[in-house]
């Protein structure tokens, strides 16, 4: 196959990593990029014009998220949000216990670790074999002295979706702070975040086809519980966020958050989602691909707390042995199937996944998880495009 071919052929099943702007936000970005320059904190015509399309921007997320103007607070990314929501809320409180889980995003982890040089105890909450919180934990975790708990909406390599709704139910009870990094299932569904029992929300544009470089913390914390900056500067986002906003970021993301559907039911236990075409397709080449001998699903089934466009499979030999991941992306890639051995954020280091570690598989399967992740640009209909993936995996085999 030449690299033309390659290039035409391409199939991108990558979208927990990052996804290709829709061409809305890309419209959306260039308009502003030419049109509104100017820097939204100046009180000249071009800085009025500029604030105008930041607060526009905010408010308009705020509708579709169901929060206040003033919960919304821009960030550089979800990695940024996390910092802040962990660091920023901790600020005014004496060091007591956080508690995140086994398998969070190394924000999460970075952030909790710095809390611990604040005399912070850190405990880990530990999942099962399918991803999933040890709920029988709960009131043992939750105890005091227990004061912020963060925990990961959805996990991004394993596709596991934990219940937000009631481990924020009983952190509510219990007067304790509760953020969750919501960053892979918000392009799933819209956050209705008046009627959940969170405090704080991080998210980032990149993984809902909106550009790179800027995400959103929502924060409902009230002025006894402030959420503090933590790092000076401007004094812009209400003075929680230092920094000159960028303004065409901000507005692409609105463009995005604008074309969420709402596609998942939540209950106090469960996430469920409804059936369509990206659901059903996924769950065909799923079945397709381990019902090949030597590829095993790992995480919960379908429509049972996973996200519905997640594959997330161990790779053997005929002899039962690992495959490294690694080999299989790099030759998958060759053929123009663009998957990940796991989280981007990690990917790039030649180490064994904590996550799958995590979930008390042996050493020998840390380098052998591959993850499939569909979006819309995915072409079902025309190019047979899930028929051809699972031809182009079946060949390396």
């Amino acid at each position: 196959m030449t690299l033309d071919d390659n290039k035409a052929k391409s199939i991108y099943l990558d979208a927990c990593a990052t996804t290709p702007m829709h061409s809305a936000v890309i419209d959306k970005v260039n308009s502003i990029n030419r049109e509104c320059f100017g820097n939204p904190s100046s009180i000249h015509l071009e800085g009025i014009k500029a604030a105008e399309v930041l607060e526009d921007s905010r408010s308009k997320i705020a509708l579709k998220l169901n929060c206040s103007f003033d919960d919304v607070i821009f960030t550089s990314g979800a990695t940024e949000s996390v910092h802040l929501a962990l660091l920023g809320s901790t600020k005014h409180l004496e060091p007591g216990r956080i508690i995140i889980s086994d398998v969070e995003h190394p924000a999460v982890n970075a952030a909790a670790k710095q809390l611990t040089r604040r005399g912070w105890t850190l405990k880990y909450w530990p999942v099962d074999l399918k991803g999933n919180l040890k709920l029988e934990l709960i009131d043992k975790l939750l105890e005091f002295p227990t004061k912020l708990v963060s925990i990961i909406w959805a996990q991004s390599e394993v596709g596991s979706i934990q219940p937000i709704r009631r481990i924020g139910e009983e952190c509510k009870s219990r007067n304790i702070l509760f953020h969750t990094d919501a960053t892979q299932i918000l392009p799933q569904t819209s956050i209705d975040f008046n009627s959940l029992p969170i405090d704080m929300i991080s998210a980032s544009a990149h993984k809902l086809q909106g550009p790179k470089g800027i995400g959103l913390l929502l924060s409902k914390l009230p002025n006894n519980r402030k959420l503090d900056s933590i790092q000076g500067g401007g004094n812009q986002e209400f003075g929680i966020r230092s920094g000159t906003e960028s303004i065409s970021l901000i507005a692409g993301f609105q463009t995005a958050i604008s074309l969420l559907e709402e596609r998942a039911l939540h209950t106090l236990d469960k996430t469920s989602f409804m059936d369509k075409e990206l659901y059903s397709e996924t769950q065909k080449l799923c079945k397709n691909l381990c019902d090949i001998k030597g590829i095993n699903l790992v995480g919960n089934e379908f429509n049972s707390n996973r996200l519905p466009h997640h594959i997330s499979i161990l790779v053997s030999n005929k002899s039962g042995d690992p495959i490294s991941s690694r080999k299989l992306v790099r030759e998958l890639s060759e053929q123009g199937i663009y998957v990940s051995s796991g989280s981007a954020c990690t990917a790039s280091k030649n180490q064994g996944s904590n996550i799958i570690k995590a979930l008390g598989y042996e050493k020998k399967w840390l380098n052998s998880s591959i993850r499939l992740s569909l979006g819309p640009w995915v072409d079902y209909a025309t190019l047979g495009q899930v028929p051809l993936t699972l031809e182009r995996l079946i060949s390396i085999f």
